[in-house]
């Protein structure tokens, strides 16, 4: 997605109604694949993207976690 990201933009910067535009054309780009795959294709997509997601959100956690304790252990 990133690739087709930059592809399509001519700059650097990215925000959300961006990236919203670059999924949309990257569906429309690749729809003829993405109708051709089986129902259960489609659910483990769906479950994989919700993993990374999950994955994310958690590393951002264990991140700000690691900052406080850090924060806490040198700042004082």
């Amino acid at each position: 997605m990133r690739q087709f990201f930059n592809f399509i933009s001519d700059k650097p910067t990215k925000t959300d109604k961006k990236d919203a535009k670059a999924i949309s054309m990257c569906v429309e780009f690749n729809r003829d694949k993405i109708e051709t795959l089986s129902s259960q294709q489609k659910y483990q997509v769906r479950y994989l993207v919700r993993e990374k997601e999950t994955l994310a959100h958690q590393i951002a956690k264990t991140k700000t976690e690691i900052r406080t304790i850090l924060c806490l252990v040198f700042l004082r």
